[in-house]
């Protein structure tokens, strides 16, 4: 009977687990009087091994309950005739390489002996027995506000004058808002900015919104004084009294109204915090009060302990103190991490202006020789410029 040899390429283009096209090459015997068994071939299924640069570790825990808890399994000693139940946890997602999709078979080996030194031999089995992991789909992370759980929410009693009213001052603060970013629009936003104040003099956040656009940094150094004056406005509308009785007890997470006071409160807390912080800020560029408005904020917000965000001034408080020690060691490490810790305050330091802030206190210092090393970095760490490839 009549044979024939055909050789069947089989091309796997690129997917989320493969980052190049794989190409399979088969070759078939095949009887041309039976064409039914190319046909059978077409649906084969095929598998891709592939190996790791670094190994993947798996937890082994004593049970289910101790696995749950995260205990675990700790060395003992088996006596012939016992034995153990022993559980493996899969790699958390993180620590699997990112080619790792939902579905892949990791395979790889165990062994249950620490093995003896003072014996012979490797003391344990060769190659270990063989264990596999089947990875699992990708869990979405939730967000702090869904673990917590929904606060209930009073029904809105207010007439549709009332609510119409609320959301055009809510539309103008917004359209307010987008006018700050450029200068081009500077007469526009202060000419709008001073027509809401005369119709919404109490409002916070239109407040808020002024003194961001005063205190940006290509703006502050002519707007001192009204940086300061928007500030105490905002903190002669916030009662502090009430803000620190509500703070020193806690809420009910239950009650509707309760939730709604709170998040009331932490929004005031908010808008408080942030006009001192920038009040102070201002001060300090003015000589003059600083030490009043930064022992105001510290009533209400730890600025030294993990809370990088108030930086800037901290850096005031220890320079004008004659601590150059502490402004030192702040710089350097908001310098590890490239001033990101400072996103999110009322200045964020890049790391140029971090590393210019340190030549400057080395020069201060006297310390020429740890200025000429900083700045030689400084060329290497920030690049006005790339040579051409």
């Amino acid at each position: 009977m009549a044979t024939s040899s055909t050789l069947v390429q089989l091309i796997l283009g690129p997917t989320e687990s493969r980052r190049k096209r794989e190409t399979l090459s088969f070759v078939f015997r095949l009887d041309t009087m039976i064409p039914q068994c190319w046909k059978s071939s077409r649906t084969w299924r095929s598998s891709l091994n592939a190996s790791f640069e670094k190994e993947i570790s798996l937890s082994a825990h004593a049970t289910h309950e101790a696995m749950m808890m995260g205990e675990s399994m700790k060395k003992r000693i088996l006596r012939k005739g016992t034995c153990t139940s022993v559980i493996f946890a899969g790699p958390s997602r993180s620590k699997l390489p990112s080619e790792c999709k939902c579905g892949d078979i990791l395979e790889g080996t165990v062994t249950y002996e620490a093995g003896a030194t003072e014996l012979p031999g490797a003391g344990k089995r060769p190659s270990g027995f063989p264990v596999r992991a089947v990875v699992g789909p990708k869990m979405d992370a939730k967000s702090p506000s869904d673990a917590k759980g929904v606060a209930p929410e009073l029904p809105d009693e207010r007439s549709v004058t009332e609510k119409i009213d609320e959301g055009v001052k809510v539309l103008k603060v917004s359209e307010l808002d987008k006018l700050s970013g450029s200068d081009e629009d500077k007469e526009k936003f202060e000419d709008l900015y001073a027509s809401l104040s005369k119709e919404y003099p109490d409002h916070l956040p239109l407040l808020i919104s002024g003194l961001k656009y005063y205190d940006h940094k290509d703006r502050r150094a002519n707007n001192l004084e009204k940086i300061v004056k928007i500030a105490d406005c905002i903190v002669a509308l916030i009662d502090e009294k009430d803000l620190a009785a509500h703070f020193g007890t806690e809420h009910d997470k239950e009650d509707a109204k309760a939730c709604k006071e709170h998040k009331e409160m932490e929004e005031k807390k908010a808008f408080l915090v942030e006009s001192l912080a920038r009040k102070a800020r201002a001060a300090a560029d003015k000589k003059e009060g600083f030490s009043d408005a930064l022992m105001h904020l510290k009533k209400w917000v730890d600025i030294d302990n993990s809370n990088l965000k108030y930086s800037i001034l901290v850096l005031e408080r220890d320079a004008q103190a004659g601590r150059s020690g502490s402004v030192l060691k702040l710089l350097n490490t908001l310098i590890k991490t490239n001033g990101e810790d400072t996103k999110g305050g009322i200045c964020p330091l890049s790391k140029s202006e971090l590393l210019e802030r340190r030549a400057a206190l080395f020069e201060k210092l006297g310390y020429s020789h740890l200025l000429t090393n900083d700045k030689k970095w400084r060329a290497i760490a920030s690049p006005k410029s790339y040579a051409l490839f």
